[in-house]
């Protein structure tokens, strides 16, 4: 049976559920093994929100109602997970992010981003079985102090960061140096040649 480890002063809502296991695999197997669930102290967990088997959370982090967080993920401390968002397995946050939506497996965002896009497999090959382990593909990696907007869509084995803006909607299949701002289609200028007021944004005086 998964062990759950609480910190002291944890909230944990009624209906959530805590230690879910992976899904079926579509050749009918499934992971047998038991992995702890491990939460630090004052985290709060919302309800209908779903913490799969191995997550791994730190002090004070906060996962709101609806959130879905599958096996295998590591969140840092101070950590707030939102807006319904979906983190899928063996995914790393850093500390003092704030996460509202589609994160992939494998995903790194590092401390202290905002991510509130889509960070997507390339699937340059669909027709690789599911679930093989040859199917695996290489994830973004969103590097500390970024942030990607609403609708945004990270994509592939790229690096956003540290210190990048993606707009929302924009569409990245590219690297996003330091101090770049992302927008539309893989177009990308230097905060110093935005111009509007995003060039004035904290994030790129660091």
């Amino acid at each position: 049976m998964t062990r759950v480890v609480l910190g002291r002063d944890c909230v944990i809502h009624s209906t959530s559920r805590l230690g879910g296991p992976f899904r079926q695999l579509l050749d009918g197997s499934r992971d047998t093994a038991r992995h702890d669930i491990s939460l630090g102290e004052r985290c709060w967990v919302g309800d209908f929100a779903w913490l799969g088997e191995g997550v791994t959370i730190g002090d004070g982090s906060v996962v709101d109602h609806h959130c879905l967080i599958e096996p295998g993920v590591s969140i840092g401390a101070g950590v707030l997970v939102t807006h319904r968002a979906q983190i899928c397995s063996d995914a790393v946050i850093g500390d003092s992010c704030v996460i509202g939506g589609f994160v992939g497996d494998r995903t790194r965002i590092e401390e202290r981003s905002r991510f509130f896009g889509k960070a997507l497999h390339a699937q340059t090959d669909p027709s690789r079985p599911w679930d093989a382990d040859g199917s695996r593909e290489a994830a973004p990696t969103i590097r500390a102090d970024s942030f990607v907007g609403f609708g945004a869509a990270v994509i592939g084995d790229v690096v956003v960061g540290p210190r990048a803006y993606v707009c929302a909607n924009a569409v990245v299949s590219r690297t996003v140096p330091p101090g770049h701002i992302a927008s539309h289609v893989n177009r990308l200028t230097h905060f110093t040649d935005w111009p509007g007021p995003l060039a004035d944004c904290p994030i790129f005086a660091g």
